[in-house]
């Protein structure tokens, strides 16, 4: 299972409570920045023949927002 972190150290510290909560060892970083262009290329270019497949992609993001808005599906 791959675990995608914007920093080395961040990632290293997210994966080794995930896997002490959750008693697996089978975590497999990968770093960075999905804003820089060629660090996705260079994650693609690293990771593109190291799994035989990829099932499921989870792309949590985080916005701040000083004021609450509520937006519906319609």
């Amino acid at each position: 299972m791959l675990f995608h972190g914007k920093n080395r150290e961040e990632g290293e510290r997210v994966i080794a409570e995930l896997e002490a909560t959750a008693g697996s060892g089978r975590l497999d970083p990968v770093i960075a920045d999905l804003l820089v262009q060629e660090q996705i290329r260079d994650l693609a270019a690293e990771n593109a023949g190291a799994y035989d497949r990829l099932d499921v992609f989870v792309n949590n993001a985080g916005v701040f927002m000083t004021e609450r808005e509520v937006v519906g599906l319609r």
